[in-house]
């Protein structure tokens, strides 16, 4: 069995980080809400939307280490690795190589670092190095996963899982419900991942 993740806001969670660059630099009020659509949604009002991008460069680059794992996700990963070994999961994210504006970070180095530091259970990796993939198009996306065989997929936009062929299934992990009209098979908590391959 292969199972495939998308990285961003899937694997790691940046709430938080936004807000509190966005803080420092400041750029907004401190009342504003600390998840990363807020920052932004505020930013676009004030007609500041590359300051947001390069706050995005930052948050997935220099300050990633600031980011924890998904609710659950190492609870999750262990019993998924009951079912399957770790040669099969693989990491399969859209990420340019560098921020489109900013300071000039290897945001693909950056995301391997904190895996390899973040992702491990009873010290051992989850993700072989050779198993984690950063696409510049979401089509190259879909493509690479396409072309590893993966039988399942989770990802966070549903985007993402329309796009897949038909023999693999896709997973929207949706924790907060944002995407409830969304007919489309679901993860809220990865407390409970085991269920999809019972």
């Amino acid at each position: 069995m292969r199972v495939g993740f998308d990285f961003d806001n899937t694997l790691i969670n940046y709430y938080g980080v936004f807000h509190e660059i966005a803080l420092t630099k400041g750029l907004i009020p401190s009342t504003i809400s600390k998840d990363k659509n807020s920052v932004k949604e505020y930013l676009k009002k004030i007609y500041k939307e590359d300051a947001f991008t390069e706050i995005q460069g930052l948050v997935y680059g220099r300050e990633i280490y600031k980011s924890k794992p998904t609710n659950h996700l190492l609870t999750g990963l262990s019993e998924l690795l009951k079912f399957t070994k770790n040669k099969n999961l693989f990491i399969v994210s859209h990420k340019t190589k560098y921020p489109y504006i900013g300071e000039r970070i290897n945001l693909r180095e950056a995301a391997e670092k904190w895996i390899e530091e973040f992702l491990k259970i009873n010290k051992r990796e989850i993700f072989p190095k050779e198993n984690i993939f950063f696409e510049p198009t979401i089509e190259k996306k879909v493509a690479r996963i396409n072309s590893l065989n993966c039988d399942y997929y989770f990802d966070d936009l549903p985007l993402i899982i329309e796009k897949l062929p038909a023999r693999i299934k896709g997973i929207l992990y949706d924790p907060a419900n944002k995407y409830e009209n969304y007919n489309l098979e679901k993860i809220s908590n990865w407390k409970y991942i085991h269920d999809f391959f019972k």
